[in-house]
């Protein structure tokens, strides 16, 4: 974390969930709701923490998850036979978005939408 004695108390406070949420694996989206936080709020202090923390090296997992642009992609299938037409491909991004398709699904877009900077 940053320097404790450069941080407003609120500042210490919400630098502290952010790290809780790193360690979670959990989407902003969702830690916000289990939380009971308001998404743009945290997602500002999220910002904040990345802002305060880069600029040294990355010591803990918390601060090289946030140094490393590299999101990983977990591929589970999920077949519920109750669901008449289910997504053929579904992208969960960090930050909460979540994109469906149905049907076929162009590599290059698919290609696109994984690389792409969510913050």
């Amino acid at each position: 974390m940053a320097k404790q004695q450069s941080l407003t108390a609120r500042a210490q406070e919400m630098f502290a969930l952010v790290e809780k949420y790193l360690a979670s694996g959990f989407t902003q989206k969702r830690f916000c709701e289990q939380e009971a936080i308001r998404y743009s709020t945290f997602h500002w202090w999220v910002h904040q923490y990345r802002h305060t923390t880069r600029p040294h090296k990355p010591d803990t997992e918390s601060e090289k998850k946030l140094s490393n642009p590299f999101i990983p992609l977990h591929i589970t299938p999920t077949i519920d036979p109750s669901d008449p037409s289910p997504p053929s491909c579904a992208i969960e991004y960090p930050n909460g978005l979540v994109v469906r398709f149905f049907g076929d699904v162009d590599i290059r877009v698919l290609s696109h939408l994984l690389c792409l900077q969510t913050d």
